[in-house]
């Protein structure tokens, strides 16, 4: 045993509890990289003015209904400045699938 992290390799007692927790914690996260149009995981996300962020494609959608004044699809804020690049969202996302991954696999 490793008393220093307090883990045993292969050992699964009380596993469930943290399994669970770690869950949990990955579902949260799941929430916040998910875009609020189309309701699936960001894809090429980019933030606007307001902090919220979407998909680019599904943002553009948004933005093409009314050209004369743009806002956001979640808070309805006007929209001014360039929508930017969330590269830091992106990396979650990838992060969190490959945690989920390692996890179904773990359970098995």
């Amino acid at each position: 045993m490793n008393a220093a992290a307090g883990y045993e390799p292969g050992a699964r007692d009380g596993s469930a509890g943290l399994l669970q927790s770690i869950e949990t914690s990955l579902e949260d996260l799941r929430s916040l990289i998910t875009c609020r149009i189309c309701v699936r995981p960001l894809y090429e996300p980019y933030t606007i003015e307001c902090g919220h962020t979407f998909c680019y494609s599904c943002l553009r959608q948004w933005f093409d209904r009314d050209r004369t004044k743009k806002t956001c699809p979640d808070c309805r804020s006007d929209v001014i400045r360039q929508p930017a690049p969330a590269y830091l969202v992106g990396l979650l996302y990838q992060n969190a699938s490959t945690v989920t991954d390692l996890l179904f696999r773990y359970e098995k």
